[in-house]
């Protein structure tokens, strides 16, 4: 049985305590603000961080100087210095992109190989509006996805942002060599979409969040699954945080140049 510690279980962090009775052999123990430190100093098997982002690194190098492993909601934090700061420890650690663990985007992965010629991604909603830029909440899902198909840092960023009636969308163009992509993400749409389009070896391949369907292989699921590996000592390469510095080095890119949200 693994004891495991759930830090922040306000909206989303909600649905790991309902994931969590998919996997029989595990004890979650939720903890808050004030006794997460004794919870985690009286020993566990792993940690789930889902507070809001600000708190993730000060919780993250509490637990993981414990060699703890640590499993991190996105946006890991806001800043790619601070995300440098984790890779001293040795515990395993999984950022939760959390697209990359669906069963229909590693299938898509699988088919493209490495010929891409372009990237498009859609995905934004009507709202919410949070403490922090929709550019993280949103855009940190799309980046992290292309990242992983192309497997290599930008030559070039762009971000812009308008203004809608619900929010802000913001427009993120990155040039790899040959390869563009385009996504257009952020909390001003007029309702849920994820789409991610791919054009290789003159296909297009699309991955559609919306299609996924079987409730018992969600990519929280999957996420879980991974992590639960990983404490028992199975490697991933989804683990650790280097795509996660990388992500916050693009998004930090327009944070540093403007305040709008």
């Amino acid at each position: 049985m693994k004891k495991l510690i759930l830090i922040g279980a306000g909206k989303w962090g909600k649905n790991y305590v309902t994931t969590l009775h998919d996997f029989p052999s595990t004890n979650l123990i939720i903890a808050n603000k004030e006794n997460w430190k004794s919870l985690v100093d009286n020993g566990c098997d792993g940690v789930f961080i889902c507070t809001q982002p600000e708190y993730h690194i000060e919780i993250a190098r509490y637990v993981l100087q414990k060699n703890i492993p640590t499993m991190i909601e996105k946006p890991i934090c806001f800043s790619s210095e601070e995300v440098n700061s984790l890779k001293e420890f040795s515990a395993p650690i999984l950022v939760n992109h959390i697209h990359l663990f669906s069963t229909a985007y590693q299938h898509l992965k699988f088919i493209i190989g490495n010929n891409i010629s372009s990237i498009e991604s859609l995905g934004f909603n009507k709202g919410p509006e949070r403490a922090y830029s929709s550019l993280w909440d949103y855009g940190s899902h799309d980046v992290a996805m292309i990242l992983d198909l192309i497997g290599k840092f930008p030559n070039i960023i762009n971000i812009d942002n308008i203004k809608t009636k619900t929010g802000f969308l913001y427009f993120i163009e990155m040039k790899f060599d040959n390869i563009v992509t385009k996504s257009l993400v952020g909390n001003g749409g007029h309702s849920k979409i994820r789409k991610l389009k791919v054009n290789h070896n003159g296909l297009l391949s699309v991955y559609d969040d919306k299609l996924q369907s079987n409730i018992h292989d969600t990519p929280l699921h999957n996420a879980i699954q991974v992590f639960l590996q990983a404490i028992n000592g199975k490697n991933d390469p989804r683990l650790g945080i280097n795509l996660a510095c990388q992500v916050t080095q693009i998004l930090e890119t327009y944070h540093d140049l403007t305040n709008s949200k």
